[in-house]
């Protein structure tokens, strides 16, 4: 017995050291670096990312905004935020992109989708140059309408159930195209910085912020009055029937437009 438990000692230095060598160092994690955790960038330009290591992945969380290649050349698509990620190995690190609007001539009205009245109303007037515009009884129990000093730029704004469900830009025609609200041959279009030129009918044009109308949130017509005026109509896309088909129709916008007229009507008296 004595002798056994001497045979038993004996080995258990060799079992430890055998454990040891088997056993690998732990890895520490690769430390990748962008250098920047943001970064703006304007509309249709680039901007050039530098990884401090090799042999990384890049990818974007919304190409719709802004895509990258495999060198880190990230290129601004349309306004708005969205994170380009750097991966190696299981490991990333993340800058966020801001793409910027280059034109500025005009002013987005106010997209807070589900907003009642009260608060929209109150965010707008912050504004000391927006001046209400009498409406029609009726449709003062359903839209908000404004010009800027009691002229155009007019902005009306829609609710359905109390809540925001369409927004509106009323122009002339010659600040529409002087300040080109779409690309015309040189000039960046004011629409275009945002959403995906999709098609026109008739005097209209729509846009929308993805790049099948199927998945987009927002639906964007912009009509020419031949009166001599530009209508843009900003539109939460709730329905159905775009969702399916990925039509965008000037239906959609029909039950906006009275209440635009009518602001544009307040900068001729």
């Amino acid at each position: 017995m004595k002798k056994m438990a001497l045979l038993l000692l004996a080995a258990l230095p060799m079992v430890f050291t055998s454990c040891g060598e088997d056993e690998e160092e732990p890895i520490d994690p690769i430390n990748i670096s962008l250098g920047i955790s943001k970064v703006g960038v304007d509309f249709a330009k680039t901007y050039q990312l530098e990884c401090n290591i090799d042999g990384v992945t890049y990818s974007s969380d919304d190409p719709f905004v802004a895509t990258v290649n495999q060198d880190g050349l990230v290129t601004g698509k349309h306004v708005g935020t969205t994170k380009v990620k750097a991966s190696r190995d299981g490991y990333s690190t993340a800058v966020t992109v801001t793409v910027q609007p280059v034109n500025t001539n005009f002013t987005m009205p106010i997209l807070s989708w589900g907003a009642d009245m009260n608060r929209i109303k109150s965010l707008v007037e912050e504004d000391k140059n927006m001046q209400p515009v009498e409406l029609s009884p009726e449709e003062a129990k359903t839209t908000l309408g404004y010009t800027t000093n009691g002229l155009l730029p007019g902005y009306t704004y829609n609710f359905v159930d109390n809540k925001l469900s369409a927004a509106g830009l009323q122009v002339t025609e010659e600040m529409g195209d002087n300040d080109y609200l779409v690309t015309d041959g040189n000039n960046v279009g004011f629409l275009n910085q945002y959403y995906q030129y999709y098609g026109d009918k008739d005097t209209s044009m729509f846009f929308c912020n993805a790049d099948d109308p199927k998945n987009a949130t927002v639906l964007v017509e912009m009509e020419y009055d031949l009166e001599g005026f530009y209508f843009v109509t900003w539109k939460e896309n709730v329905g159905t029937k775009t969702r399916a088909t990925g039509v965008i129709c000037p239906e959609d916008f029909d039950p906006y437009r009275a209440a635009a007229r009518e602001v544009v009507k307040a900068t001729l008296k």
